[in-house]
């Protein structure tokens, strides 16, 4: 018995085995985490998902692939990052006002633009996830105002 009561210590690792659908679920959920250039480490990402298919072998796609339970999860990044980088604060604005957006879609945004870890993100709700970036937005802007003042208070100086 173990100290804290119930069944023997030594059979606990036979009670459940994680299984090679499992154990390459939590691969690529893991990649996710690092899958951003500026935040993350791409080349681990990449590794992990490598390593996620391998173990599934060539007959299941990624695409296919889904936990043992049927839960659905994150699908691999799509390739947003370059245009999402680029928005400027009325195009951030315009894509949260489109309800049609995914939560993925919006944590890509989040990362892309503003660099917010993803793994906070994906445990948010979908609002959370565009009432963070609107404050990511609000930030941005305000630093750009400081900015500005602090060049139009320098120019004025006869120093």
């Amino acid at each position: 018995m173990n100290p804290v009561g119930g069944k023997p210590s030594s059979n606990r690792r036979d009670e459940r085995k994680v299984s090679k659908e499992e154990l390459a679920l939590f691969l690529r959920r893991f990649a996710l985490i690092y899958e951003n250039p500026r935040t993350g480490n791409p080349a681990l990402s990449e590794a992990l998902l490598e390593l996620a298919d391998s173990l599934l072998g060539p007959s299941r796609s990624t695409e296919d692939s889904r936990s043992a339970d049927g839960k659905g999860h994150y699908p691999r990044r799509q390739n947003y990052s370059p245009r999402l980088q680029k928005l400027d604060a009325a195009s951030v604005a315009e894509f949260l006002s489109d309800e049609t957006k995914t939560k993925p879609e919006l944590i890509e945004l989040a990362a892309a633009r503003f660099s917010i870890p993803r793994a906070r993100l994906m445990k948010m709700r979908t609002s959370d996830v565009r009432d963070a970036i609107r404050a990511a937005l609000l930030h941005e802007d305000s630093l750009t105002i400081i900015t500005e003042q602090a060049q139009r208070s320098g120019a004025n100086r006869n120093s």
